[in-house]
């Protein structure tokens, strides 16, 4: 108990102070305050008289020194952990490569995590292309070199391959991460950035700062996965063998979209990534060989394959918390001494954020510590509940529903999808995971022994065993990808989740430590069922409260401009509406803020701006006619049947219009609206004032009457689809929006996007835009979090 309240003082330290919660200064005071009040309600306890007799004169103050003791180590790890977790952060500014971001630049540093090149092992390097991060260390930017931190995603085609732990120099210019990746991967960007890295570049040129050692971890691994990849790619057709290396490795590789998509809304796609239970398989595996062989000193041996398993995987998150629980796991066995799962756990995180502390930011990191938490606690129980699914089934079933239960919000915000039938879907796939793993690393031995023996006999006879085992292998795969596939045709497999933000998050596990409390203290049910209630509506009430700035998302997947704006006493309003009720209602789900202490209750929307008048404007209207809106502010000289008609239909709801005319000043929860010229008659673009911020929001429909937009300094400003250069010479805009270009959408990015911008628009600012040119077709929705001085994306 005492060695845990350590461990998680110092992950909370590291995790506070690399998220900026606390400062190691402000963690000072507020440590000495809780020291100081526990000291003093220690010593009251420890008084003669103020509790019952104890046993022994020495043992009274006994307890008081002991947790005085560990209230000063838990107080020591907390202000150390903030003091790392602050360094950990890349600093904003000329040190960071986020400063050179549209530039190009010769970056050098380090390789990390580097993927096999993607024509395979043997492929021709002027043709393949491999991709790896590298730990920057210096940039030079026009000759000058400084010293930049950060961690850069490099694409590098027909230049030699790299391995882990290579110093290398590349040059490329540095662009923001997409939101939408080539094969249209949505939330590409945040993915990257949870991994810390802030930027991607296209290398030009790649030089080797010093030259690779004949023999490195980083190299023999690289080799065992290239291996691997041509046994198994050799032995199995497509896509059962990149199904078969996820599951022996965690080798990730192209699926075709409709598998991917059957993976993902089945739950099954955990499979192709290393995890516990792979792991869990090959310490067993290597156990039996390596223990009853060499006795205790096997389990060495055991725990250096698990390390290297876990390199030839890519050492993810999830991987070296897997690696280091069975190492740990294995040492209790040896040394007969149970292994305490909640401790080693917290040993393995406080070591991972130790060594890296932007891991608290990490997705598979996350997933992994929850959903092994959840197994620890509910997996048993749950178990002993579907006594009537057979074994072994029933374990599969009972631990991916646990699993399921610790990480569904991390699944509802960053997915938006919970897939319902995932329990059923793992229950029918995990019992043959063992056979896949051991297939797989046995069609690999078989093809390295058929290359190292020189009898041409033995090379047919190793070939010939290799076929029943593909065999058994390809029936596996086949059977995974039918059951994925099967799950998701199920009506009610997955449903959508938009919007799940931090307020449900914090009130989903809030109710959930609430519930595992009350029953280990053996509590009545209602009144745990209370207890759970009353804490998960406090943390939506705490976090669902306003902070005091101005919020503003363009959205993406939208025919725009839509913009979705909260003010910073918590007011919403959504100015312009798009062309498409289907697309605009995902898109303000996702973004409002919960009018309710419920997730799934329409969000609030008190004002709604209509731009313009043609149908373009109004079609999006229809998406809000089931939320009440209190204002509803339209054009004066408001034209066109279609938007008159949806602006009768909310006046009817009880919703007050304003009409407007450019120069028209409205006040509105602290924020100043200005109508401004629109594009044509009857239309307005929006102007947004708030101290120092600007914003504009304009519909440029019609191309033979564009407005000039006034000069000054804007944070951002919008453009819709149908616009054109609106001459933005006097005009200084901090991000300049394209909202669902004609090329492209959200899920389907446009075929020229490594190309020139396809926007009439893009086409004439991408130059001297730079990072400032967002096109919401391709990058995602963009955010801005103001205050009274500027806005910052995020």
């Amino acid at each position: 108990m005492r060695a845990t309240a350590v461990l998680l003082a110092w992950c909370a330290g590291l995790g506070a102070g690399y998220l900026g919660v606390l400062t190691p200064s402000r963690g000072l005071a507020i440590v000495a305050v809780a020291f100081i009040a526990a000291a003093a309600g220690l010593w009251l306890i420890s008084r003669p008289g103020a509790g019952p007799p104890a046993p022994g004169e020495n043992q009274a103050p006994a307890m008081p020194a002991v947790w005085t003791a560990v209230i000063l180590l838990a107080a020591a790890a907390i202000l150390l952990g903030l003091v790392r977790g602050q360094a950990g952060r890349v600093p904003a500014g000329p040190g960071s490569v986020q400063a050179y971001l549209g530039q190009t630049v010769a970056l050098s540093g380090r390789v990390e995590a580097a993927a096999l090149p993607s024509g395979g092992a043997g492929a021709n390097p002027a043709a393949a292309a491999q991709s790896f991060q590298l730990a920057a260390v210096e940039v030079d930017a026009g000759g000058h070199r400084v010293a930049a931190a950060g961690a850069v995603l490099v694409q590098a085609r027909g230049h030699a391959e790299v391995f882990d732990g290579q110093r290398v120099s590349v040059r490329g210019k540095l662009v923001r991460p997409r939101q939408v990746a080539p094969g249209g991967i949505t939330g590409y960007a945040d993915r990257l950035e949870r991994q810390g890295v802030i930027a991607e570049m296209s290398a030009t040129s790649l030089t080797a700062l010093d030259p690779p050692p004949a023999f490195s971890s980083g190299r023999a691994a690289a080799a065992v996965r290239a291996g691997i990849v041509t046994a198994i790619r050799g032995a199995l057709p497509e896509p059962e063998a990149t199904v078969v290396l996820g599951e022996v490795a965690g080798i990730r590789g192209a699926l075709p979209a409709s598998v991917d998509s059957d993976l993902v809304q089945s739950g099954l796609v955990h499979i192709l990534a290393i995890s516990g239970i792979k792991v869990a398989i090959v310490a067993g595996l290597l156990q039996a060989l390596t223990i009853p062989l060499f006795g205790r000193r096997g389990a060495l041996l055991a725990i250096a394959g698990i390390g290297f398993y876990t390199v030839v995987g890519g050492a993810t998150a999830s991987a070296l918390r897997s690696a280091l629980m069975g190492s740990l796991g294995l040492v209790g066995a040896v040394i007969r001494r149970d292994t305490d799962v909640i401790r080693s756990l917290l040993v393995a995180g406080s070591v991972m954020l130790g060594h890296r502390p932007a891991l608290i930011a990490d997705l598979s990191f996350q997933y992994s510590f929850l959903g092994v938490l959840g197994i620890h606690l509910f997996a048993e129980p749950l178990a002993q509940r579907v006594r009537i699914v057979p074994q072994p089934f029933r374990e599969a079933l009972a631990v991916t529903l646990a699993a399921q239960l610790a990480t569904l919000p991390l699944t509802a915000h960053y997915f938006a999808v919970v897939p319902l039938l995932s329990p059923l879907a793992n229950g029918l796939v995990l019992p043959g995971l063992p056979v896949a793993i051991v297939g797989g690393l046995a069609i690999a031995a078989l093809h390295a022994a058929t290359g190292l023996l020189p009898s041409a006999l033995w090379a047919r006879v190793l070939g010939s065993a290799t076929v029943p085992v593909a065999a058994l292998v390809f029936l596996v795969a086949r059977g995974a990808l039918a059951v994925a596939h099967l799950v998701r045709l199920i009506p009610g497999a997955a449903i959508a989740a938009p919007g799940f933000g931090a307020p449900a998050t914090a009130a989903y596990y809030a109710a959930g430590a609430a519930v595992v409390a009350g029953q280990a203290r053996r509590w009545p049910r209602l009144r745990i069922a209370a207890l759970a209630a009353g804490l998960a509506l406090a943390a939506l009430l705490v976090l669902g409260r306003p902070d005091g700035h101005l919020h503003l998302v363009f959205a993406s997947g939208v025919t725009g401009p839509v913009a979705v704006l909260v003010a910073p006493d918590g007011a919403t309003m959504l100015v312009g509406t798009g062309s498409s009720a289907a697309a605009l209602g995902p898109a303000l789900d996702a973004e409002l803020p919960f009018a309710a202490p419920l997730p799934g209750m329409p969000r609030r929307l008190d004002a709604v701006v209509l731009t313009g008048g043609g149908r373009e404007e109004a079609g999006g209207l229809a998406a809000v006619a089931s939320r009440r809106v209190g204002v509803a502010i339209a054009p004066e000289g408001l034209t066109g049947a279609a938007a008159t008609s949806a602006l009768a239909r909310v006046q009817g709801q009880g919703a007050e219009v304003i009409r407007l005319r450019p120069g028209d000043t409205v006040p509105w929860h602290g924020l100043d609206l200005v109508a401004r010229a629109g594009s044509g008659p009857g239309d307005i673009a929006m102007e947004i004032r708030w101290g120092a911020v600007r914003m504009l929001v304009l519909s440029a429909a019609d191309p033979g009457n564009v407005p000039t937009l006034p000069p000054g300094d804007y944070a951002a400003v919008a453009l819709g689809s149908g616009a054109v250069d609106p001459g933005l010479g006097g005009v200084n805009a901090g991000a300049i929006v394209l909202q669902a270009a004609a090329s492209g959408s959200a899920g389907a990015p446009p075929a020229a996007a490594s190309a020139a911008p396809a926007h009439p628009v893009a086409r004439g600012l991408a130059q001297a835009a730079g990072d400032r040119l967002w096109e919401t077709s391709r990058d995602g929705a963009l955010r801005l979090r103001c205050d009274r001085s500027g806005c910052s994306r995020g």
